[in-house]
């Protein structure tokens, strides 16, 4: 439950939505997220931490290439790890049922 909370499933597809609501259709057929929001086209699908223009012009946020990947790497692997535990737990909770049902057969 400790590891849950902590990676709050980064990366994942958001769960909520963001509905906007236009006067016309063609609006709609028109519309775009950069333009809406304020920011670039990298930014444009976030969902967290959109910077707008101004933001960026005025502070670096540029991160090194490397730190990224490592941070991505470092992500995968604590998904990849909680995935193991949640498998074990699954497969312990089979096994102690399945030891207790045979107590219970031999009580009888």
């Amino acid at each position: 439950e400790k590891m849950k909370s902590n990676l709050h499933l980064i990366g994942e597809a958001p769960v909520n939505t963001h509905t906007l609501f236009l006067d016309e259709e063609s609006d709609a057929k028109s519309f775009r997220k950069e333009e809406y929001f304020d920011t670039v086209e990298e930014y444009g699908d976030r969902t967290y931490n959109r910077p707008r223009k101004e933001q960026l012009e005025k502070q670096d946020y540029f991160v090194n290439p490397f730190a990224v990947k490592k941070a991505l790497k470092q992500r995968k692997h604590a998904y990849t790890e909680l995935s193991q535990r949640l498998k074990r737990e699954k497969t312990l909770g089979v096994v102690m049922s399945h030891i207790q049902l045979q107590k219970n057969l031999e009580q009888k």
